[in-house]
């Protein structure tokens, strides 16, 4: 494996803190995928620190239209 970009840990330390994948992207001017792909392969425990890209108000009406759809509406 190539090593680290110059950046990865900066960008591992903040994700620790609990920032989202937008805020250290913003700090450190790296896109987001790019950022995320390197945690993946980098970070042995990357998916602790995953974050949900969804609020539960978009899942609670998401299961809200599959019980309609399975009741025939």
């Amino acid at each position: 494996m190539r090593p680290p970009p110059h950046w990865y840990e900066y960008a591992e330390r903040l994700r620790r803190e609990n920032h989202t994948l937008q805020q250290i992207s913003d700090l450190i001017d790296v896109a987001v995928p790019t950022i995320r792909t390197q945690l993946m392969f980098r970070m042995p425990d990357y998916d602790a620190f995953k974050q949900p890209t969804y609020g539960e108000e978009a899942t609670a009406r998401t299961r809200r239209i599959k019980r309609a759809l399975a009741e025939g509406e």
